[in-house]
């Protein structure tokens, strides 16, 4: 609790605040690792609480939106780096190659090594 109001989170907040404040902690810190459960607790509500919050902002729970803010960022990362994929996905919180590639494939139709030979001019280059 002590925690919560040092980081100027309590006192006062709206919905639309606290939900503002957890799409941009995800935004921000989409590269850790990012327990829904810890930002409801961080901000002070239960994490259904945040859930409907998050929903009505983005359109998205806390977890899909997570997903997408990670896909966006390899997808752009894929489009315009050469860093190996084990890279990127470390970049966009995956510890795990493997789940990254099925997350991205999943989301885009497509592994990442094949998306970046269509999207990126420099990997085609080589």
């Amino acid at each position: 609790m002590d925690e919560q109001r040092k980081a100027g989170i309590n006192g006062g907040r709206t919905d639309f605040s606290y939900s503002e404040y957890a799409v941009r902690y995800i935004n921000e810190h989409f590269a850790e690792k990012i327990r829904i459960q810890d930002l409801a607790e961080h901000i002070g509500i239960s994490r259904s609480y945040l859930g409907k919050l998050v929903r009505k902002e983005t359109g998205m729970s806390p977890q899909e939106y997570l997903i997408e803010v990670r896909m966006k960022k390899a997808a752009d990362l894929l489009g315009r780096s050469n860093d190996l994929v084990q890279s990127i996905a470390s970049a966009c919180g995956y510890d795990d190659p493997m789940a990254f590639s099925k997350v991205f494939k999943s989301r885009f139709g497509i592994n990442p090594r094949d998306y970046r030979k269509q999207h990126n001019e420099t990997a085609s280059e080589q």
